[in-house]
């Protein structure tokens, strides 16, 4: 982690190396990243086109063949298809949210291995309690234009609480 940091400032503070490693490397990898998503998309695209066709025949060969062979009046008939029908908005919303679903996984265990890359957090403090009788506060205006509050006095004393 220390060395993305020293990086990033190594980058700003020399311009021709901040070049250099921006046309040479980043943009080199973000074109790669940019085909490789486009290419996932269109692949999605297409499976969804194609699930869309099997769905359909699917409901195609429930309607014409299983009618004849189970000899099933028109109204069931036409019963399985509003079934059929309403079943692929769900379905098809389901699917839609799969590589949302995908580019969150990989964005967490990227945040994982980032977190295990940093040192642990110090939980405790090792400073001495302070501790005092009075805290007071006095003539304490406020202005805003022309508001005036104050002035004011205050004065706080500590509490021991026993839970």
């Amino acid at each position: 982690m220390s060395a993305l940091f020293s990086g990033a400032k190594e980058l700003r503070l020399h311009a021709p190396r901040k070049q250099a490693f921006l046309h040479n490397k980043l943009f080199n990898t973000i074109e790669q990243v940019r085909v490789e998503r486009t290419r996932g998309y269109v692949l999605y695209a297409l499976a969804n086109i194609w699930a869309s066709v099997f769905f359909f025949a699917f409901i195609g060969v429930v309607m014409f063949l299983l009618a004849n062979m189970l000899d099933l009046h028109g109204a069931v008939m036409s019963g399985f298809a509003m079934v059929f029908l309403y079943m692929i908005v769900p379905i098809e919303t389901a699917l839609a949210a799969l590589p949302g679903l995908t580019l969150t996984q990989v964005a967490l265990k990227r945040i994982q291995a980032m977190q295990q890359q940093l040192p642990p957090e110090q939980t405790t403090f090792d400073a001495p309690q302070l501790s005092f009788h009075q805290l007071e506060l006095r003539d304490i205006t406020y202005q805003h234009e022309a508001f005036q509050l104050g002035p004011s006095h205050c004065s706080f004393v500590p509490v021991s609480w026993c839970i």
